[in-house]
């Protein structure tokens, strides 16, 4: 007697329904703990914009840097090219996705190479005005009579941008990087969130501050407004 499960071993335990299972419940089935796996990734992906996540790798962005900016698994992402939903290229990521299957190696050489190349993509995006979506907080799109359609991380950020139109001010969601040299003692890359004339400079919505964040503020020379939950309040921003 095999089990009715779908894992092809040979059934132990009979349930009050009738089936037959290879365990003593079905949750430790090999095969029902497959379909509770492509079930979870399924409904996790309705809500993944494939057409958008496509078109974003075919202009160079990476896997690893596609997960991040959507907040996908890389689970979700492999079974996505392994049912056909999203297709990778052969020459570079293909080979990085067997790797991480199992089914091949790469070279160091090689790995440096491909490193290489996906650096020197985010640098070409970043320098045509790209932005990352931070964190996995809410993600909102701004129309704004003054800075156009700009896309928003937070209620915040929200807040601060509809504060600005309603002020009439001469603002625009800031894409200009800065480098600076982080905890590590790398180089690392600063974007502060507003650029605002009446202000005199840059504004920078934050909520929970870091020592990464007083890291990369000390060495910033430009103007610089940084607005934490107590000068929203003061400004009428927030209520």
């Amino acid at each position: 007697m095999l089990c009715d499960f779908g894992c092809g071993n040979e059934a132990t335990k009979r349930f009050g329904s009738g089936k037959w299972c290879c365990k003593n419940n079905t949750s430790s089935c090999p095969g029902m703990k497959e379909k509770n796996s492509n079930a979870h990734h399924a409904n996790f992906s309705k809500n993944i914009n494939w057409n958008e996540v496509q078109q974003q790798y075919d202009s160079g962005l990476s896997l690893r840097d596609i997960g991040k900016l959507f907040n996908v698994e890389q689970g979700v992402l492999r079974g996505a090219i392994n049912r056909g939903v999203f297709k990778v290229r052969s020459t570079h990521e293909g080979l990085l996705l067997a790797i991480s299957q199992g089914k091949g190696k790469m070279s160091d050489e090689a790995l440096i190479s491909s490193s290489e190349l996906a650096r020197k993509r985010i640098i070409k995006r970043y320098e045509e005005g790209w932005l990352p979506k931070a964190g996995r907080c809410k993600k909102y799109v701004h129309t704004s009579p003054i800075a156009g359609i700009i896309h928003l991380d937070g209620t915040w950020e929200l807040a601060v941008a509809k504060w600005l139109d309603s002020k009439q001010y001469n603002w625009k969601r800031n894409t200009k990087r800065f480098q600076y040299i982080n905890l590590k003692n790398s180089i690392s890359h600063y974007t502060p969130d507003f650029w605002v004339e009446e202000l005199g400079g840059y504004l920078e919505v934050k909520g929970y501050e870091t020592a990464l964040d007083r890291c990369k503020w000390s060495q910033f020379t430009e103007p610089l407004l940084i607005w934490k939950n107590k000068e929203l309040k003061e400004h009428g921003v927030l209520p």
